[in-house]
């Protein structure tokens, strides 16, 4: 979260969460949505996505609205909320058209509340876009997943690089295990190549002196989940994402991959 981006001897290779506004925004951008309603919760990680994706969105020539909410409220707060949403995202629709408009979602699970109550309003009738907080969750697609499908919920999950040092440390991690390394296990394994690296080049384990240097020695360093340049704040800068999003398979609601976005903002769409 926020909280953490101060400057002190914590560094962190998961990607940092306001950095989910890139491949949100490119995707937005690619379906040529212009205008957004953001519901957003009330909690550090949405204000951290937020902080990041209005100026960036804006940027393009999107315009923003917003609407916050309670994750704590029962479910008569949740109703309330899905009216004033909908009667938000109508004016958005009637000003700039349904097929420019989209929801993105920043959020948990209680997004369920506003997809079963919204059900019969202009909430389900454009495209929404969610984090990973909001993706392949069972209870989603239990409690809501006809609605989940009908607008997508298309959401950027950061994944490890395919690359040749990922695919030779793979082999040998699902030969012990059993399964293949995901990006918390190839984040793992980086951070303590990248300590011993900046132990090895410094010559020293003093703390002032490894905390200063391991920044600039991760520079351009291409870990097993991929590149581990740091921002001031000791953040992962650059990162991978797959797309996902909900709908139909054989009758069932299912989280399905659907595309790939990269550092480079380079953005696929799988056919």
């Amino acid at each position: 979260g926020s909280h953490l981006r101060i400057e002190d001897h914590c560094f962190r290779l998961n990607p940092y969460d306001g950095y989910t506004s890139k491949p949100i925004v490119a995707a937005l951008v690619d379906k040529g949505i212009a205008n957004v309603l953001v519901i957003k919760s009330q909690i550090s990680t949405a204000d951290d996505i937020m902080d990041e994706f209005e100026p960036l969105f804006e940027s393009t020539g999107g315009t923003v609205s917003t609407l916050e909410y309670d994750m704590g409220g029962n479910k008569e707060a949740f109703k309330s909320k899905t009216r004033e949403a909908d009667e938000a995202l109508t004016m958005i629709i009637e000003e700039g058209g349904v097929g420019t408009t989209a929801v993105v979602y920043l959020g948990f699970s209680e997004v369920i509340y506003f997809l079963e109550y919204g059900h019969n309003t202009s909430l389900v009738t454009v495209p929404w876009f969610g984090t990973d907080a909001t993706i392949n969750k069972t209870l989603i697609m239990e409690e809501a997943g006809e609605e989940a499908a009908m607008v997508s919920l298309i959401s950027p999950v950061p994944v490890v690089v395919n690359s040749f040092q990922y695919n030779r440390v793979n082999k040998l991690f699902v030969a012990s295990f059993g399964y293949p390394m995901g990006l918390e296990e190839a984040n793992l394994y980086d951070s303590l190549w990248l300590l011993a690296k900046t132990v090895i080049e410094t010559n020293s384990t003093a703390q002032e002196t490894v905390a200063a240097n391991l920044p600039g020695i991760a520079s351009g360093y291409f870990g097993v989940g991929g590149p581990l340049d740091l921002d001031e704040y000791g953040d992962r800068v650059l990162a991978q994402y797959d797309y996902w999003e909900y709908g139909f398979v054989n009758g069932t609601v299912q989280a399905i991959k659907t595309g790939s976005y990269d550092w480079t903002g380079e953005l696929e769409w799988i056919d």
